[in-house]
């Protein structure tokens, strides 16, 4: 709606389209094919899961890194 308002010229839009995310909920949602195709978020993923960000305690995040990967998640 906003870019309808101010035109696409004057808006930088971030994420997807509505046409995108609905084509991604008719092919399915596999989250663990972006972890395996994507070496930047599959560091970044491992990294967390890891300990790095948090060394006294690594396991603190294993909970956020099994969500973001399970199919159901967001």
């Amino acid at each position: 709606e906003m870019a309808e308002e101010v035109g696409q010229d004057n808006i930088f839009i971030f994420g997807m389209t509505v046409e995108e995310v609905e084509k991604r909920h008719r092919e399915g949602y596999r989250a663990r094919e972006f972890y395996d195709n994507n070496i930047e978020l599959r560091q970044a993923l491992d990294q967390i899961r890891n300990g790095y960000f948090s060394p006294e305690n690594p396991e603190l995040f294993h909970d956020v890194v099994n969500s973001l990967l399970c199919d159901h998640g967001d």
